[in-house]
C-alpha cells in the first residue's frame, strides 16, 4: 500500500507540475503569434509601399523596426522553449513514475506467493514484450532461471541469454536487458546497495546488462524506496 501511495503521490507532483508548465508555454505562444504578427504587418505594409506612400518609410526606420521586432520575438521565444523542455522533462518523469509504479504492482498481484519462480512467472507476465519467455515458462518450468550464478554473481532468480536456447529469445534478452530478482524479507537501503553491486558487476563480467531488477520483499523501508533509482520494488507478503 505504501508503494503505490508513493508512486500516486509522485505521478501527482510530476502531472501538476507539467500542467502548470504546459499552461505557462500556451500563454507565451500567444505574445509569439502577436508579434509574429506584427512583424508580417509590418513587413506586408512595406512590402505594398504603404509606409512610404505615408511618408513613414525609411531606410534606417525600417531597419530599427525590424531590430526591435526580432528582439521581443527572441524575448519571448527563449523562455517559452525552456518551460517546453521543462514540461517535457516532468511529463517524462511522469511517466516513468506511472509505468514503475504499474510494473511493480503488476508483479507482486501476479504472483501467487512469494517465490524465486513465481517472481519470474509474474514478470513475464507482466510486460507484454516479455510473452515469448511466458510461452517458454510454461512449457519448460522456471527451474533454470532460480539460484542461479553467473559469472561470480549470483541471484535467487535470473533469466538471461546464456540460460535460453532459442534464438527468440536470446534476441528478446538482447533487446530487452536481462531480469534480475532477489528475494528479502526486509527490503532496506544496504540490501538495495548489495543488488546495485552485484547488477554492477554481472555486467562488467558478461558484457550484459540488465533490463529488469526488482527486490520482492515482504516490508521495504522508506530508505529503500528512497535509494531505489532504477530497482524496483515490489513489496508481497510471504502468506499473500
Amino acid at each position: 500500500m505504501g508503494e503505490a501511495s508513493s508512486s500516486t503521490i509522485l505521478s501527482t507532483k510530476y502531472g501538476k507540475q507539467a500542467i502548470r508548465l504546459i499552461g505557462s508555454a500556451t500563454r507565451s505562444m500567444t505574445y509569439v503569434i502577436y508579434v509574429t504578427a506584427a512583424l508580417v504587418i509590418f513587413s506586408l505594409l512595406d512590402l505594398f509601399g504603404v509606409l512610404y506612400h505615408f511618408q513613414l518609410y525609411s531606410e534606417i526606420q525600417h531597419d530599427y523596426i525590424i531590430s526591435v521586432i526580432a528582439l521581443v520575438l527572441l524575448g519571448v521565444l527563449f523562455p517559452l522553449i525552456w518551460k517546453v523542455l521543462k514540461a517535457r522533462r516532468a511529463l517524462d518523469s511522469w511517466q516513468d513514475v506511472f509505468e514503475r509504479g504499474s510494473l511493480q504492482m503488476g508483479i507482486a498481484m501476479s504472483m501467487a506467493h512469494r517465490d524465486k519462480g513465481e517472481g519470474i512467472k509474474a514478470v513475464a507476465e507482466t510486460v507484454a514484450e516479455m510473452e515469448p519467455l511466458r510461452q517458454h515458462i510454461a512449457n519448460v518450468g522456471t527451474s533454470r532461471f532460480t539460484d542461479v550464478s553467473i559469472a561470480g554473481v549470483a541471484f535467487d532468480a535470473l533469466v538471461d541469454e546464456s540460460l535460453v536456447e532459442t534464438d527468440d529469445l536470446k534476441r528478446l534478452l538482447r533487446e530487452h536487458g536481462a531480469i534480475a530478482l532477489v528475494l528479502k524479507d526486509v527490503a532496506d537501503i544496504s540490501s538495495v546497495m548489495d543488488f546495485r553491486r552485484r547488477i554492477k558487476t554481472y555486467s562488467s563480467n558478461t558484457g550484459r546488462r540488465i533490463g529488469i531488477a526488482a527486490i520482492v520483499a515482504s516490508e521495504i523501508t522508506d530508505e529503500a524506496r528512497k535509494g531505489a533509482g532504477e530497482i524496483l520494488l515490489v513489496q508481497k507478503a510471504s502468506g499473500d
